[in-house]
């Protein structure tokens, strides 16, 4: 009797982590910052929330139909636009002013699908088997840019001319799998192998690709040397030539560097456009924590359970 009363007890102590994340659990897996320093929250169950900081209530709500889960979501850099896989086979935007919803892109059910919005614009990029520019106002495509495939990863200039990808591109004599292209002009502009920019011997895939305000590129790449750890380089634009590294050993330190992400991708932490507040999660305790950016560091503003 003992022993079944040790083995029962046993049992209960290793469920019991699992029980605090069981499947009914809302899992919070993207938060953003709007230009005006709104709060964009999403996880897979219960839709999307838009907080107001610092006070952390909810302004807007965007529900998701039942037997739906949202995969990933974007936010657009004017902080109007919000985009969302449904997993359903739509990728869904929401004007977060007007809190309508626009037409949705059809993507048949693309687990390799990656969007970024373009700034300055109000149009999409959406890589399933090509890259292709959507309008979200016009509800529709509007072009395609042929010289790109295999997208993993994008990233957007700030002013919105140019992309830096993790992909495979060819235009005329030029080729490789990071690239940068001139979006106006149609025209890759410099591309490489990342084996020559980053030694790919020693890293892995990347794990986070920002275009900077300062015009660098910040690229996070898994070091496979020194696991769990990560190499973050900084490529110059134009030529993709490294200008700096960091080795960090948390993913989430490159969240200092506030900029437009594309979807999918690691997304639990993230720094306003005016750099004031910094916002992280934890699944673990199923809280959201906002805080203040200071001369000494990032202070605790608040906290509330994941919305």
């Amino acid at each position: 009797m003992k022993r079944r009363a040790t083995l029962t007890m046993l049992f209960l102590l290793c469920a019991w982590p699992a029980a605090l994340m069981s499947s009914d659990d809302p899992v919070t897996f993207f938060v953003a910052f709007t230009n005006d320093s709104r709060l964009v929250v999403a996880s897979h169950r219960d839709g999307v929330k838009v907080l107001s900081v610092p006070d952390m209530k909810e302004v807007h709500s965007f529900p998701i139909e039942p037997g739906r889960r949202l995969r990933s979501a974007a936010v657009s850099p004017s902080g109007r636009w919000l985009a969302a896989d449904d997993g359903a086979g739509d990728l869904r935007i929401w004007d977060l002013q007007s809190s309508e919803a626009q037409a949705s892109v059809p993507v048949a059910h693309d687990p390799a699908l990656v969007y970024l919005f373009r700034p300055g614009t109000d149009t999409l990029f959406i890589y399933q088997k090509n890259l292709t520019i959507w309008d979200v106002k016009q509800g529709r495509e509007v072009g395609v840019v042929e010289a790109v495939k295999n997208v993993e990863r994008m990233a957007a200039s700030p002013d919105g001319h140019d992309l830096i990808i993790f992909g495979s591109c060819s235009s005329g004599s030029v080729s490789g799998d990071v690239c940068f292209y001139a979006i106006d002009e149609k025209n890759v502009v410099a591309a490489g192998s990342r084996g020559q920019i980053f030694n790919e011997s020693k890293n892995g895939p990347p794990v986070d690709l920002v275009y900077l305000e300062d015009a660098r590129i910040l690229v996070m790449l898994d070091d496979l040397a020194n696991p769990p750890a990560y190499d973050i380089c900084f490529l110059k634009t134009g030529d993709l030539h490294v200008v700096g590294k960091m080795f960090v050993q948390q993913r989430g330190q490159q969240r200092s560097y506030p900029g437009s992400r594309s979807a999918p991708g690691d997304q639990l932490m993230a720094v306003s456009p005016d750099g004031r507040w910094k916002t992280s999660t934890s699944t673990y305790q199923k809280r959201l924590y906002l805080y203040r950016v200071t001369p000494d560091g990032p202070a605790l503003e608040k906290f509330i359970r994941i919305p």
